[in-house]
């Protein structure tokens, strides 16, 4: 976990992962420092390697999630 410093002064929360398929090194972003705190970070990490340990991907789960999320607040089928 590491919190990156943009040009623009921005903070930004990252945490890096292996899936353990094809070993690949995946960064996955938590938020913004001033939003989430480094033990928030640290439970969303904690929860992301725990998913990839059972096969599935942080990354993909968040897209669903926020696809899931559109669908319903937008009412459509």
């Amino acid at each position: 976990m590491h919190l990156r410093v943009r040009s623009n002064d921005s903070l930004l929360w990252n945490f890096k992962c292996r899936e353990p398929v094809i070993k690949k090194r995946i960064n996955i972003g938590a938020g913004t420092h001033p939003k989430l705190s480094a033990a928030n970070v640290q439970m969303t990490a904690a929860d992301a390697c725990e998913l990839l340990a059972q096969g599935g991907h942080p990354k993909v789960q968040r897209l669903l999630s926020r696809w899931g999320r559109r669908l319903e607040n937008s009412g459509s089928v």
